[in-house]
């Protein structure tokens, strides 16, 4: 999917036969996924950091050892853009009026880890499953004459299992 803007505010989708990196967020249905249909919002980057829990001990005869209690909790981020509305708007249809940073805005607020027993379930690419809790939101203005916005939510994310 390629987007265009030749108009301030407005944006165009256009079908590309680029394989994207996949993201889903298995737990939420096809419906509640991040769309650009949707949310007027597309995801731009995904960060994923993982650490070892370990201590390193050095002593006096100049030997160092590790300790290694397994793992840390990881940060998953996603980064994205927000839209303004793309309808067509009028005194009779005023449903699509919010602009995308307020749609993410409140797909965070129903999802955030406060707001859930769970954790979110997410899946990138074809076979990486992470399970995580939805912990920050941040928004800045990129563009005021295109009114576009960007976004980054972090995910604190639950260590796998060693099989």
């Amino acid at each position: 999917m390629l987007l265009f803007s030749n108009v301030p505010g407005r944006v165009v989708k256009i079908k590309d036969d680029a394989k994207p990196c996949q993201i889903k967020i298995m737990d939420m249905g096809e419906e509640d996924n991040i769309i650009f249909e949707k949310h007027e919002s597309i995801v731009t980057r995904i960060g994923l950091t993982e650490e070892v829990n370990k201590q390193f001990v050095h002593t006096v005869g100049n030997k160092t050892y590790l300790y290694v209690f397994g793992d840390r909790i990881g940060n998953l981020t996603l980064d994205g853009i927000s839209f303004a509305p793309t309808c067509r708007c009028d005194e009779d249809n005023t449903k699509d009026l919010n602009p995308g940073f307020e749609r993410i805005l409140q797909w965070y607020n129903a999802n955030k880890a406060s707001n859930r027993n769970s954790p979110l379930t997410i899946v990138l690419g074809k076979d990486t499953v992470l399970n995580g809790f939805l912990v920050n939101f941040s928004l800045r203005v990129v563009d005021v004459p295109l009114r576009m916005f960007e976004w980054s939510m972090v995910l604190h994310t639950i260590p796998r299992k060693q099989a």
